[in-house]
């Protein structure tokens, strides 16, 4: 007699669970993926200028962060998902050029449109203050961080299937992470490389109108050395000495369109201030009231 075979062969229900189960996993690790590269994007674009600007006595330094995130991440989600579920390569570089578009209006709007909105409606008084128009470079400096988001993006977009379906079968930690970690090393050397187009040169005007300001409170009353006193531009406060107070809020009230020279606001406990930096140096202040010049 023969030996009864208790091997079951698959039948095709089994085989159509295992395929499901298959594209389940990788559109739930595209999706991650997508979703990485929108968190890594926004917190290596964001995250350092709002640690900084917060150092500084910004006016809400972590605004930009917090939309920035929100908005990077859901459209990271959208991206991995949409790619994940195609599987199409042209499909998928469409996609990551249109995650890249996304990130490069943020990267413009988020500093000089959005987080100025977002300031005024948590400080009224910065209504009659702020002066951001819409200025002719808005479209030029959106093409230059398009040019520059578009090549991390679509080196990510291109590399997200190969990765990730590997890690998807993938029995070990690094194996299934793999995919994300290189994904967030991709998209963060594209946030840091675009700080420098706008966040920066905002920053620094903050940054060195406050540390003149921290020095001449440090040192108020004292003698202060002529070449001293030039080298941190301490003849720029002359004309509101009564005004500084240790408790101060910064922020960039207006700019000129190559950001050379730069207007920040100043909220002191007892007046407001408007202090022109030129090329991220103080250099003169006023006096000035919360409901306009």
């Amino acid at each position: 007699m023969k030996a009864k075979n208790n091997m079951q062969p698959e039948t095709p229900l089994k085989n159509k669970k295992s395929r499901i189960e298959i594209i389940g996993r990788k559109r739930a690790y595209g999706t991650v993926y997508g979703a990485i590269a929108g968190l890594a994007f926004a917190l290596s674009l964001w995250g350092w200028d709002a640690i900084l600007l917060n150092q500084h006595h910004a006016f809400h330094p972590w605004s930009k962060l917090i939309v920035g995130v929100l908005i990077c991440v859901m459209a990271g989600t959208v991206t991995g998902w949409l790619s994940a579920r195609v599987e199409k390569g042209v499909y998928t570089a469409l996609f990551w050029l249109g995650l890249s578009i996304v990130f490069s209006l943020l990267t413009v709007a988020l500093p000089l449109r959005i987080a100025p909105s977002v300031s005024t409606w948590l400080e009224p008084q910065l209504g009659g203050l702020l002066n951001y128009g819409m200025d002719d470079n808005f479209m030029t400096r959106f093409q230059v961080a398009f040019i520059w988001n578009a090549v991390f993006a679509l080196i990510a977009g291109i590399l997200q299937a190969p990765l990730v379906e590997p890690a998807s079968f993938s029995t070990s930690i690094f194996g299934k992470s793999a995919p994300f970690l290189a994904c967030a090393i991709i998209l963060s050397l594209g946030g840091f490389t675009a700080d420098n187009l706008n966040n920066e040169p905002l920053r620094n005007a903050i940054i060195s109108m406050d540390e003149t300001i921290g020095f001449a409170m440090e040192h108020q009353g004292e003698e202060i050395d002529p070449a001293v006193s030039r080298e941190k531009h301490l003849a720029a406060l002359r004309t509101i000495e009564e005004s500084l107070s240790e408790s101060r809020k910064l922020i960039v009230g207006s700019y000129d369109e190559f950001f050379g020279q730069i207007n920040v606001l100043v909220k002191f406990e007892n007046g407001w201030a408007e202090c022109t930096t030129l090329y991220g140096q103080a250099s003169f202040c006023k006096p000035i009231s919360p409901t306009g010049h």
